[in-house]
């Protein structure tokens, strides 16, 4: 009786590796990097924080293991790659990247740069003037004036570090050979006292009315 439960036992485990054989045959295992980026979103900000870097285009690489039927539909919204920020405090700060498949048959092998380094600053803003930059000039024969501008100032909203470069936000300009007032709604761009423009900052609003009159020479 004994022989019979042994012999019965190896058949079945022969059985099951003849199957496992054949399985891995027709759908077999393929492990390689995977053709597209991944695209990596960010979760768990605090209100009051922000990157210092632009974090919207960061990707990643992926090295995956699936069966040959799973790679044939895989697709990039298959994943969802994020950086956890929460409970992070202002500082830099070395994040691993956390990747989630659909396909449970699809197992992550290598992620190229696991970790980002993230700087965080406190949120903060203040008010700066708006400057109108005149950038060619009217007509011959004719002149501009000095440009109105409304709103007078506009609010700067960003991480600390970045908004205390601000010093004004500036509307720029083109007359275009023009012999009438020209106006304008137009776009504010915050920039630094040397006028380099500050990145990771918002104005609001962002944008402002422009009026330059425009005369003829007497």
């Amino acid at each position: 009786m004994i022989e019979q439960l042994g012999t019965l036992a190896l058949s079945i485990v022969l059985a099951l590796i003849v199957w496992l054989i054949a399985i891995n045959q027709e759908n077999p295992l393929i492990q390689q990097e995977y053709g597209e980026r991944i695209p990596v979103a960010v979760r768990g900000l605090s209100a009051d924080l922000e990157a210092l870097q632009d974090l919207s285009n960061e990707t990643v690489r992926v090295v995956l293991q699936a069966p040959r039927s799973s790679w044939e539909s895989l697709d990039v919204s298959d994943f969802r790659a994020y950086l956890d920020l929460t409970g992070l405090d202002e500082g830099v700060h070395d994040v691993v990247v956390q990747i989630d498949v659909v396909d449970p048959k699809v197992r992550i092998q290598d992620i190229q740069r696991p970790e980002l380094r993230v700087q965080l600053d406190k949120v903060t803003e203040k008010s700066v003037p708006v400057i109108v930059d005149v950038l060619d000039s009217t007509a011959f024969g004719y002149d501009w004036q000095p440009p109105i501008v409304d709103p007078l100032t506009v609010t700067v909203r960003g991480p600390a570090v970045q908004v205390d470069q601000v010093a004004h936000a500036t509307a720029e300009i083109f007359l275009r050979n023009a012999k009438s007032q020209v106006e304008r709604i137009q776009a504010v761009v915050p920039q630094s006292a040397q006028n380099q423009p500050v990145s990771r900052v918002q104005t609001d609003p962002a944008v402002a009315h422009v009026i330059v009159p425009v005369e003829q020479w007497p």
